[in-house]
């Protein structure tokens, strides 16, 4: 999947730049080492009902229930947005987005059904 990171630091699951449009996407690795995530923006064109979750991992690989930091539910054909306060959120390892079919474990979603967007120092 390609990525796309404006000035602002803010990375879009989208095309090699902001002009080709966006791409749909399971998970999106935002970053790798320790960060701060002020929020995510995302978008579920799935029929059902799936689960955003954020994870402190450097890769899809390294996501587990053990790096799982929050799980949100987003309807079908329905948006979420999420701010994490004026400071954000620490990341130790690394932040990786991924879409899953259950709630609390990480099983992915298949498909790629979100449009994510994520911003981060």
């Amino acid at each position: 999947m390609a990525k796309f990171i404006d000035s602002n630091n803010r990375i879009f699951s989208a095309g090699a730049t902001a002009t080709t449009g966006t791409t749909l996407a399971d998970e999106l690795v935002v970053a790798a080492g320790e960060r701060m995530l002020l929020g995510v923006d995302a978008y579920n064109t799935h029929t059902a009902v799936l689960y955003l979750q954020i994870h402190d991992a450097a890769a899809i690989g390294n996501v587990s229930n053990s790096t799982l930091k929050m799980t949100y539910k987003v309807f079908a054909d329905s948006n979420i947005g999420i701010a994490y306060t004026l400071f954000g959120t620490k990341f130790t390892n690394g932040i990786v987005i991924a879409a899953s079919s259950t709630k609390n474990t990480y099983t992915d979603a298949n498909n790629d059904k979100f449009m994510i967007m994520a911003t981060y120092i």
